[in-house]
């Protein structure tokens, strides 16, 4: 079939269309690739990560992506760092350091907690008796 024989307003709603299509086009393309320079410029990687962190605990956030993010970093980094593990540490010494230091407290923490409630059943179990 020839373009001769479709109307002029068939011919423009097309034309319209496939302009409409590819301004969209342009424009998701526009975005994924400033996306991209940001993520390689230091300043404001550094921005978008703040902003993530932010963001992740804002109300609104799906449960499920809060559990996911949470499930990354355990297994990412937490257990990467405190197996001293060659990512975290080779890469991100200060951080793999830090990481470590805040389990090793919590986990200290952790133990008190549970020497305070044998000690507080040891003593219930004594006035019982």
């Amino acid at each position: 079939m020839s373009l001769s024989a479709i109307s002029c307003a068939v011919t423009n709603d097309l034309l319209r269309h496939m302009g409409a299509e590819d301004s969209a086009s342009r424009h998701a393309s526009a975005i994924e690739t400033q996306a991209d320079l940001m993520l390689d410029d230091e300043s404001c990687g550094c921005d978008l990560a703040e902003r993530l962190m932010e963001a992740i605990y804002e109300p609104g956030t799906p449960a499920q992506v809060l559990d996911e993010f949470h499930a990354f970093l355990r297994k990412h980094l937490l257990r990467a760092a405190f197996d001293f593990q060659m990512m975290p540490d080779a890469l991100y010494p200060d951080l793999a350091r830090w990481v470590r230091g805040g389990i090793y407290e919590a986990a200290q923490e952790r133990l008190k907690e549970l020497e305070d409630e044998a000690r507080a059943e040891a003593l219930r179990d004594r006035e019982a008796a």
